[in-house]
């Protein structure tokens, strides 16, 4: 009988410890899952930084660099935040399916970081419009400033002279017809700025858009989920 009794009281016994052990273990993947979420957020609210800057730049140069900057920026974003948030995804769906005691609280955090993720991925797709758009009116600028110039230096080099005789007519009538074919060649460029500029009102108008927007400065303070920053 007290063998009896003994083996039931290990064997309650050690059913407790299995059931703490459970617990434990089922806390530990909570508090791991939560500080895995925190340190996402706060790296997508450290790209919102960037992603919602409202620069254009200064001219063709300066958007052309901007331009370059921003799409390798986007590339890193997407291929290192995408694999980060499926990892995070991936954890917090083992928790939920396998029951887990906060598994609501866990389903909450999924979503806000999912939308966090998708507020990111939204605001660097617009940020790489503007920036387009901001590449094609200084394009149209820098363009328009060389053709203009060309036309210039072609009101200068236009002789005056209209011939002393037949040799000297004849020469400047050559001299003329190659520089009418230069005169056509700037005419289908100057066409080519015209139907530009009728393009890019659109441009400018998400230009105007986009820099009334509102920053990433705007998303708040991450003050953790446990009642303490």
């Amino acid at each position: 009988m007290r063998q009896s009794q003994v083996d039931k009281l290990y064997a309650g016994l050690k059913d407790l410890s299995e059931e703490r052990r459970g617990k434990l273990d089922e806390r530990l993947r909570l508090f791991q899952l939560n500080r895995e979420v925190d340190d996402l957020e706060q790296w997508i609210a450290e790209r919102e930084v960037v992603a919602g800057s409202h620069e254009l730049g200064q001219d063709y140069e300066h958007v052309t660099m901007l331009q370059e900057r921003f799409r390798e920026f986007a590339r890193d974003t997407g291929t290192i935040g995408q694999e980060r948030v499926d990892t995070v995804n991936r954890q917090a769906d083992e928790l939920i399916n396998g029951g887990h005691a906060d598994a609501a609280t866990v389903a909450e955090w999924k979503d806000g970081l999912n939308e966090a993720w998708a507020d990111l991925l939204e605001l660097i797709d617009t940020r790489t419009q503007i920036l387009a758009a901001s590449y094609e009116l200084h394009k149209f600028y820098h363009d328009a400033k060389e053709i203009l110039n060309r036309i210039l230096d072609k009101h200068k080099k236009l002789p005056e002279e209209l011939g002393r005789d037949q040799n000297t007519v004849e020469t400047l009538q050559r001299m003329h017809t190659t520089f009418q074919h230069d005169i056509q060649a700037l005419g289908t460029q100057v066409q080519g700025l015209v139907t530009r500029v009728q393009g890019l009102g659109a441009r400018v108008l998400t230009l105007s858009a986009g820099d009334t927007g509102t920053g990433a400065g705007d998303t708040g303070t991450n003050t953790g989920r446990w009642g303490h920053g």
